[in-house]
């Protein structure tokens, strides 16, 4: 099995584009149709969108073209933006001239007959290019985890992976419907054993995300512990990948799988290396870092400085802002930081310091208009910039550890796991002064954030538990702070007009997922801020509690899932840990009522005390730590 390494995603599409469109131009020049499989997912977005670019720049002709898909979920109406047939004609089909006749999609409909579309692929001689990518764990299509390489089309069960990884597009409120958005539990699929009929695979991965299961791919074992590993039988495959997918080969992997040579092999493994960095030429300080991080005083450096980390005043200055910080804000992506704790960077005048986890590369599917055609290299740069923005506007210095989400959700391995855990443990025991860690709610339903929580726990129990015993954690919203906007009152702690705009001006910098979000949900929140509370003195006085600090009534504080931990301990850090990874599906976006369990079988969830609205989180130790159920 070769791969062919391409230098990025976009680079990817291209080529995949280049033999597709060869392939139906050779078809066409003998008057045959050309038979195409398709994949839905966001590997294959940019292809599609190249294809669109071919037919509409380049005259490709598509009128001989029949097309086929992989799979759908069952039960989601055509409307539903989830439903695989509404994507594939919204990206490719509705912006080319492919016959309508000539394309079958397979439906939603729970009595989908699965029979009868095969036997319609065998009627126009089976498929010519099954275009293919690969999901987190292996799977095909939705053949999952125990497929066989003989599995058939059939309808099957997701399992809990799968319900985790594409929940992401689920969990939410139906703007139209006003009800709750759930993944369905079953999918149409073609099997393992028609798709290896195809007269041509072309898969495609590329992505940090892929990196664990590319490796995996690549080595011996079972097709039903991986069912891509059925590729392995298919006699004209063409895998194409980028960098990041195989970040986790080794050198004699790189060597049996690929085409580099000796020089480019050391290249690509130097690329994805972290490296151990001496902070200060007075002690032995030292730090590991990956090797895209960045970090932007704007107190002391131009925006536009490129970090360097063989510059040792760039070292310096990384050393001195990790040996002043008191206050430290942990967010996931670039713009969680200002949007969570914005006000109290504002308010406090105590040293603060934004570390953020991720690159934010991943987000990419999520954005509309110009930023939908970014590769992820030119988002992870535009949201970069946007992060640096924002920082500067708080004044406030800002790492970005630029790690690939993969990589702290154990996605990426072991290696790449221990890896930026080490950077974060490294990080926070150069801060001396800290006393506040404000981060991600340890109830939120997002994956990445919910890692990133569980990554600033583990940094803090390799502190002494002296420190640990002077340490507050909170835990807080991000988008939902602004969406709790539309619906009650916001009273901020902010005394001007001034620091108000300010902290619209913090958010609004980030235009890409602005756009994202479908409105600019900076400016409602300013305006129903200043509409409906004004910068009066708050009602719990100059010092409120924790909870009370973005002016949320401690009621709404708790059912927006905030959350908090005075007099921490290492032992608290495990347990709390421990809860969150022993959860196998997404929490509710709601909480239960006081004093009532959130129960679900199998899972580990939390209790919420009796008198809850009446605790103060000021001086709470554990609220809500419940057990497991």
């Amino acid at each position: 099995m070769i791969i062919t390494i391409l230098p990025s995603h976009q680079s990817i599409a291209a080529r995949a584009a280049r033999d597709i469109a060869e392939a139906i131009k050779e078809k066409s020049a003998t008057n045959s149709s050309f038979v195409l499989g398709l994949a839905t997912g966001t590997t294959m977005d940019p292809l599609y969108d190249e294809l669109v670019r071919m037919h509409k720049e380049d005259n490709l002709d598509f009128s001989s073209v029949i097309c086929f898909n992989l799979d759908n979920y069952v039960g989601l109406s055509t409307a539903d933006k989830n439903n695989f047939c509404t994507q594939l004609q919204k990206r490719f089909l509705d912006s080319v001239n492919c016959k309508p006749e000539n394309i079958h999609l397979i439906g939603s409909e729970p009595d989908f007959n699965h029979e009868s579309y095969e036997q319609l692929i065998q009627a126009v001689g089976g498929i010519d290019i099954q275009l293919l990518g690969i999901g987190g764990h292996g799977h095909i299509a939705f053949n999952e985890v125990g497929s066989s390489i003989d599995s058939q089309t059939r309808t099957v069960e997701l399992s809990e992976r799968t319900k985790i990884d594409n929940g992401k597009y689920f969990n939410q409120i139906n703007k139209e419907t006003g009800k709750m958005e759930t993944i369905p539990l079953t999918a149409h699929t073609r099997g393992i054993a028609p798709i290896l009929e195809a007269r041509r695979i072309l898969f495609l991965a590329n992505g940090h995300n892929k990196a664990l299961v590319m490796r995996e791919l690549c080595k011996a074992g079972t097709v039903e512990t991986l069912p891509a590993r059925a590729l392995h039988q298919h006699p004209n495959i063409t895998i194409l990948a980028d960098s990041d997918a195989l970040s986790l080969f080794s050198e004699d992997m790189l060597a049996a799988h690929t085409t580099l040579d000796s020089s480019e092999r050391e290249s690509h493994i130097k690329r994805h290396a972290f490296h151990s960095v001496s902070l200060s030429t007075q002690s032995t300080l030292e730090v590991l870092l990956p090797p895209d991080f960045d970090f932007y005083d704007p107190r002391k450096m131009d925006i536009d400085e490129v970090f360097n980390q063989k510059n040792q005043t760039h070292l310096d200055l990384l050393a001195e802002a990790l040996a002043a910080t008191e206050h430290l804000c942990v967010g996931a992506h670039p713009d969680d930081a200002e949007i969570m704790a914005g006000p109290l960077m504002l308010s406090e005048e105590n040293n603060w310091l934004i570390i953020i986890v991720t690159n934010g590369a991943a987000v990419s599917n999520t954005l509309n208009g110009v930023y939908a055609t970014h590769t992820p290299e030119e988002l992870t740069k535009l949201r970069q910039k946007e992060q640096r923005e924002a920082a500067q506007c708080a004044n406030v210095p800002v790492i970005m550890c630029k790690f690939p989400s993969a990589a702290i959700t154990g996605d990426m391995g072991q290696n790449a796991l221990q890896n930026t855990r080490k950077t974060m443990r490294d990080l926070l025991q150069l801060m001396p002064k800290l006393r506040l860690v404000c981060g991600h709610n340890p109830l939120d339903t997002h994956d990445t954030h919910i890692s990133t929580f569980v990554l600033q726990c583990d940094a803090l129990r390799s502190l002494s538990s002296e420190r640990l015993s002077n340490i507050t954690i909170w835990g807080m919203e991000v988008w939902g702070i602004l969406h709790v906007a539309e619906h009650r009152l916001l009273k901020l702690p902010i005394e001007t007009e001034e620091k108000l705009s300010k902290w619209g001006e913090m958010i609004s910098v980030y235009k890409s997922q602005i756009a994202g979000q479908g409105r600019d949900y900076s400016q409602s929140t300013i305006e129903r801020a200043r509409g409906n509370a004004g910068y009066q003195t708050h009602p719990h006085g100059a010092n409120p509690p924790p909870a009370l600090l973005l002016g949320v009534e401690l009621t709404d504080f708790i059912h927006n899932m905030r959350f908090c931990i005075s007099k921490i301990s290492a032992t608290m850090l495990s347990e709390l840990s421990e809860h969150i990874y022993a959860r196998t599906q997404r929490l509710y976006l709601h909480l239960p009522t006081p004093g009532t369990e959130y129960k679900k079988s199998g899972n580990h969830f939390f209790t919420l005390p009796e008198d809850a609205s009446k605790t103060t989180l000021s001086d709470t130790t554990t609220l809500p730590l419940g057990t497991p159920i």
